[in-house]
């Protein structure tokens, strides 16, 4: 697709933790393709189901995915999916956020009137790739590192865990996984 377009979308799966998150540590690395820019899709409505029916108390979950696309270096367009019960308020709240979080943001109409409700979201992400030419985008550690090391950067950097403590068996998993000439891949 490279090769026949001017901009390649590559839908990395959910969320900026679990998707991205691998597509950034693994796929990056073993295809050779840095993506330009990311974009992160959200909605009034998943946010407000994450914040038990508040969306501002959902809203720290948007920042901690802003976040987490930070890490690896990337310019981001928050994708605001409108849909036809969101008021202008939440939209304008979400695109607020977005921004206090040093994010730009667009709002996407695709659901109710297909690729015309699209422009503005595909117009914002040509011009964040323009803006930033050559985006420093990197996996969020070493392949060097050890299996341990790798596992515990993705836990504390993506996943917000305070540490971890590998079983016995895990130890011992990873001790043979290095052995066998494993130590030097991406963990999953």
């Amino acid at each position: 697709a490279l090769g026949l377009a001017d901009y390649v979308v590559n839908e990395a799966g959910f969320a900026a933790d679990l998707g991205a998150e691998k597509y950034m540590n693994i796929v990056m690395r073993v295809s050779g393709v840095a993506p330009a820019a990311a974009v992160l899709v959200t909605t009034v409505q998943s946010l407000r189901h994450q914040g038990e029916g508040d969306l501002e108390r959902g809203l720290p979950n948007l920042a901690r995915h802003i976040q987490n696309l930070r890490r690896f270096g990337l310019p981001i367009v928050v994708a605001i999916n409108q849909f036809p019960a969101d008021t202008e308020a939440e939209l304008a709240r979400l695109a607020a956020f977005a921004a206090e979080h040093g994010a730009e943001s667009a709002t996407s109409q695709a659901f109710t009137q297909g690729g015309a409700g699209a422009e503005e979201l595909a117009r914002k992400v040509v011009e964040l790739i323009d803006k930033n030419p050559e985006p420093r985008v990197e996996p969020i550690y070493a392949l060097t590192d050890s299996l341990e090391d790798k596992v515990r950067t993705v836990a504390t950097q993506i996943y917000g865990a305070d540490g971890v403590e590998f079983s016995p068996v895990a130890a011992e998993k990873l001790r043979q996984f290095a052995e066998w000439g494993f130590a030097d891949v991406p963990v999953c």
